[in-house]
This record gives structure tokens, C-alpha cells and sequence, in this order.
């Protein structure tokens, strides 16, 4: 019973803010200009929102894909460009640990989540996004090209485990 309650105020100690709603717009061009705006679907309905960038600040992926939305995302929130470039998502932890950055499987609001190959559904080059909420066991993540949403950007719910973790400056 002692257990029980001790995993229950364990689980209510992770229980974070959401992060702000999403500013970033996709658009096709590298350097995004201030004000570019990014449709968001929640639910199925999409959400113009303004983004800004310094002009001169380039995301080193490929538009529409995980990768790019998660360095965009990031960027957003914390004002710092993830600095690796040409690794797919699975390869997010090693390339993360070879910068410096910090490695955990414990999510926080702001963290980018990574899942390896086929981990929760992800592809078979894994798959990345940012964590906008933690709530006990549900993670909500905004990621980019999961699953029947192509080219969109989502909300999903993940939970901790194998093959998960959570990388930040």
C-alpha cells in the first residue's frame, strides 16, 4: 500500500505546464521571414500562428519531415538551434551525447522525445518530436509526418519506456 501511494506522488511530481502553443508555421523556404505562419491540426482542425525567427537562421532538415519540425519547435521554445545535421531521428541520442547535450529517459515540458525504429509505431528511421505536455504516464508530443498525417503537424500521446528518451541543451 506504502508503494502504491509513493508511485501515485511520484507520478503527480512529474506533472508539468503545457509549453506555450505552437508559433512555428512550416513553409518551403530555408530561411523563414518573421511573421511566416504554420497550420497546426488539432482534432482534425487546422490553426494559423505567428512564428519568429532571425532571418538569417537556417534548419539544417528537410521540410515537412519529424526532424525539421523538431528543430524548428525547439528553437522556438528555447532560443537554441539543435546543432547536428544529417542524422536521421533514431540517430538523435548519439548525435545529442557526441554535442554535449543532455540524455534522459525522464520527460520534461520542452524536451525533444526520440523513438527508436518501430518504437510506439515510428518508422523504421525512427522518429522525433517535442514534448508539449507531461501529465503522469501520457507524454503529448507535437512532432511533424507521424503516421496518416503527412507533412502535418500533430499531437500525439506517447509513453516512457524502451526505446524512448529525451534529449535537451
Amino acid at each position: 500500500m506504502a508503494l502504491a501511494r509513493h508511485k501515485a506522488y511520484l507520478l503527480e511530481e512529474r506533472d508539468q505546464p503545457a509549453a506555450p502553443k505552437f508559433q512555428a508555421v512550416p513553409s518551403s523556404e530555408i530561411d523563414l521571414p518573421i511573421g511566416a505562419a504554420l497550420p497546426r491540426v488539432t482534432a482534425g482542425f487546422a490553426a494559423l500562428s505567428p512564428f519568429s525567427m532571425r532571418n538569417s537562421l537556417q534548419n539544417a532538415y528537410p521540410f515537412k519531415q519529424c526532424t525539421w519540425w523538431a528543430a524548428q519547435r525547439y528553437y522556438q521554445l528555447h532560443d537554441v538551434l539543435v546543432p547536428w545535421a544529417n542524422a536521421n531521428a533514431g540517430g538523435w541520442v548519439d548525435r545529442a551525447q557526441q554535442f554535449g547535450w543532455h540524455v534522459s529517459s525522464i520527460p520534461t515540458v520542452g524536451s525533444i522525445i526520440v523513438l527508436q525504429s518501430g518504437v510506439q509505431g515510428s518508422s523504421p528511421v525512427g522518429h522525433v518530436g517535442v514534448v508539449e505536455q507531461v501529465k503522469g504516464n501520457q507524454i503529448t508530443v507535437s512532432s511533424m509526418n507521424w503516421g496518416s498525417t503527412p507533412s502535418q503537424v500533430t499531437e500525439t500521446n506517447f509513453h516512457t519506456g524502451t526505446g524512448v528518451a529525451f534529449i535537451s541543451q
